[in-house]
């Protein structure tokens, strides 16, 4: 597992997200104020090209 992310990260996050999921044409919101959960994960965006910015090549599509 991971380094977990610092509180002030979650709250830049959060902020900068306007609270929607960053996947195109997706609607979710992924703090629930009214049961104080957030529902999301923090992950970083892996490109798909060999040339991309943080290309993995051993995640799957």
């Amino acid at each position: 597992m991971g380094v977990r992310p610092t509180i002030t990260t979650i709250k830049k996050l959060f902020a900068l997200s306007g609270n929607q999921c960053a996947f195109p044409d997706c609607k979710a919101t992924f703090v629930l104020p009214e049961r104080e959960e957030s529902i999301a994960e923090i992950c970083h965006i892996e490109a798909a090209e060999p040339k991309g910015e943080r290309y993995n090549s051993n995640q799957t599509y």
